[in-house]
């Protein structure tokens, strides 16, 4: 199935938006390897509107509202800011999210937008880009590693009351 992906620049409006669409994807993805206690702990907080607002007027923060076809199916945070102590470039763009709905998992998406955060990185000066992915997320793990992401290191998550192991992976773009 060939879909048209595009993009659009988040602006400060879609605060809102982001913290809708943040609260389904993270829930669709994470909840049923979680407790409801741990996910009502984590939602509201880390995707309220007013954090988005204020994420959004971060300048080391770039959100890509994600369209498959003409509707919205998810989004993408990356931050240029400090990078993790283990990345091996001198200059990396971080991933910090990148979140589709459910039914437009499978078809493309992620790696499409991901190509295109490849793009946007070799333009801008980055000589990696790198992210971090739990280790129980085999889907997005098998896709990283398929467009060339290396585990480099590990750091921990907390979601609510749950210590959780995320990998750090970095992709080398130069």
């Amino acid at each position: 199935m060939n879909i048209s992906v595009t993009i659009r620049v988040a602006t400060s409006q879609d605060n809102i938006v982001l913290a809708q669409l943040g609260q389904e994807t993270f829930a669709q993805a994470f909840a049923a390897a979680n407790t409801p206690e741990d996910m009502a702990a984590y939602l509201p907080g880390t995707f309220s509107p007013a954090l988005q607002a204020a994420e959004l007027a971060d300048p080391q923060n770039i959100f890509w509202l994600v369209y498959a076809g003409s509707e919205l199916a998810g989004y993408v945070k990356m931050n240029t800011g400090p990078a993790a102590a283990c990345i091996t470039a001198t200059k990396a763009l971080k991933i910090a999210r990148l979140y589709l709905l459910q039914h437009w998992h499978g078809r493309g998406i992620g790696s499409e937008i991901l190509n295109q955060c490849f793009c946007y990185a070799r333009a801008a000066g980055f000589g990696a880009v790198w992210l971090t992915v739990w280790e129980h997320n085999l889907g997005a793990l098998t896709l990283y590693q398929r467009l060339g992401f290396k585990i480099i290191g590990h750091e921990d998550f907390v979601l609510g009351q749950d210590v959780q192991h995320d990998y750090i992976m970095e992709k080398v773009i130069i």
